[in-house]
């Protein structure tokens, strides 16, 4: 142990951590020579003594108890996902204390702190809501956190009530609504009904989402079908459906000069503000725009002038992950392309102009992948190469 002990004080930390882990499990005397560690002004040689003693099986829940109003979120982190399989009378307290100094940001350490609470969220979150929650209209970012994280059956009543509440913001409600989603519970799917049938509710269209997609697992046993078309809320004899045709594209365009030709154009971006118009039809591009194809908020100012140049030049040369196009042919006839969303029953597509239909499969006739792309050729929107230039120009503008 004397041998091994001098390498803790070796000028590299990494043979000092590896003298660490050997003496923990040396014994006794080689675990008091680490456990000084654990009150090391170094957060990294507090996490590795936490780690070594730990896997020595030495005195785990005492250190833990100690460990866990660490200054450290690393060390608390840490002793979060060593108490995942520690039954709940032992291990809720220190949880609790964990919990109650999440900062609402750090999702790593949401994530450690959840993995600790595995099998006794119930009475973590009981804990918390006495602790720091208190009711629903009061509750903190970090603790709506929480609950969006534990989500137990006990937390439907106080996330319905603040999904609800018309002073959240969007991102609060959204998080509020998907952690009802993820509540394995038919209060949990009565809630989101009620939510998908309030007229006061702005998130009516996700929360119908939610149950299409809760159907057929988690909620199986709901009834949720009966339950949607009772409600008005969905009834697949009675959905309306719209034509949503892609333009053929152009078997012979106008010939465009070469991607090289294109960014060697002197580009003006205050010209491509104004030609950029044309792809807010389909793009997001800071607070303007509509949600169907990819962001380009900062898209221009991530690639190369030369990729910008081809994305718009040749739009079906590749297609972002996620955004590929699919047709749907009804049995009355309808065409429908977009991207599916989901192709369950029913299956859902977004179609250009950001309008999502529900399709049931009972009105499907084919349903396809697309070979082309959902963004038209430039020459089909009027694109010249001086306004594809002009509008990576403005993309790439700070």
């Amino acid at each position: 142990v004397p041998a091994v002990a001098e390498l803790l004080k070796d000028e590299n930390p990494y043979l000092a951590a590896r003298a660490v882990w050997l003496l923990a499990q040396m014994g006794e005397t080689g675990i008091a020579a680490v456990t000084p560690w654990l009150s090391s002004t170094d957060e990294n040689q507090r996490l590795v003594a936490y780690r070594a003693l730990r896997r020595a099986d030495h005195q785990v829940l005492k250190m833990a108890a100690k460990m866990a109003n660490d200054a450290s979120a690393a060390v608390r982190r840490e002793v979060a996902v060593t108490l995942r399989d520690v039954p709940a009378e032992s291990s809720v307290d220190i949880l609790v204390a964990i919990g109650r100094q999440f900062d609402g940001k750090d999702r790593t350490y949401l994530e450690a702190f959840g993995l600790g609470c595995s099998g006794k969220e119930s009475q973590v979150y009981a804990a918390l809501v006495k602790s720091i929650g208190g009711a629903a209209e009061t509750w903190s970012d970090a603790f709506a956190w929480i609950a969006w994280r534990l989500h137990p059956a006990e937390a439907v009543a106080d996330l319905k009530t603040r999904a609800l509440l018309s002073t959240l913001s969007d991102d609060q409600r959204k998080l509020m609504l998907t952690a009802l989603a993820f509540t394995p519970s038919r209060e949990a799917a009565g809630a989101v009904l009620e939510l998908a049938h309030a007229k006061n509710f702005p998130m009516q269209d996700l929360a119908k989402w939610w149950l299409l997609n809760r159907k057929g697992n988690d909620w199986k046993d709901y009834d949720i079908d009966g339950a949607m078309k009772t409600l008005g809320i969905y009834d697949p004899d009675k959905v309306m459906l719209v034509a949503v045709e892609m333009a053929p594209e152009m078997k012979e365009p106008p010939a465009l000069p070469s991607v090289a030709e294109i960014a060697a154009l002197p580009a003006d971006a205050k010209r491509g503000q104004i030609a950029v118009a044309i792809c807010y039809t389909c793009h997001r591009i800071g607070a303007g725009g509509l949600d169907f194809g990819p962001d380009l908020t900062t898209y221009g100012k991530q690639q190369t002038t030369e990729v910008v140049v081809q994305a718009i030049r040749e739009p079906s040369a590749g297609i972002s992950h996620g955004f590929e196009g699919s047709e749907i042919k009804t049995k009355d006839g309808l065409t429908i392309t977009g991207i599916v969303l989901s192709s369950g029953d029913p299956v859902l597509i977004k179609c250009m102009g950001g309008l999502v239909q529900t399709v049931p499969q009972s009105r499907i006739q084919s349903m396809k992948k697309m070979k082309r792309s959902l963004m038209l050729q430039p020459q089909q929107l009027g694109l010249t190469a001086q306004n594809i230039a002009d509008i990576v120009a403005y993309l790439n503008a700070p």
